[in-house]
């Protein structure tokens, strides 16, 4: 049980319908049409949700910095690059890249504002 006040508790609720409405919509978009692929999808996100570990971690809904490292920009990359040769439209996973890349250019742009030259990173 998580004590907090009313407010909190009202935007926690709806930042879990939003990502759980990110969720169905990924799984659901993932599959190119209802007849072509859809059997891949629907196995590739059984083995997805099977790995528990990663899927149900508290490390991603942790609000901070944007990602970073090669494995979520090369397959997020590989997975609309292949939607697309499948004329495929994927807002959702299309907009990932440049929402991230804006939110590191906020970052940047914060401690550029702020005129310092050294900068220490704490993970």
């Amino acid at each position: 049980m998580i004590h907090t006040d009313i407010e909190i508790a009202e935007i926690g609720e709806i930042c879990d319908n939003a990502w759980h409405a990110l969720k169905v919509a990924s799984a659901t978009r993932s599959a190119p049409s209802p007849r072509r692929s859809a059997l891949m999808a629907i196995r590739s996100w059984t083995s997805s949700a099977a790995t528990r570990r990663l899927n149900i971690s508290p490390k991603y809904l942790k609000p901070g910095f944007s990602f970073g490292g090669s494995c979520l920009p090369k397959d997020l990359r590989a997975l609309t690059y292949r939607a697309r040769r499948l004329d495929l439209d994927l807002p959702i996973l299309t907009s990932v890249i440049p929402s991230n890349e804006r939110h590191t250019s906020s970052g940047f742009r914060m401690i550029a504002e702020q005129g310092h030259r050294r900068v220490g990173v704490l993970a």
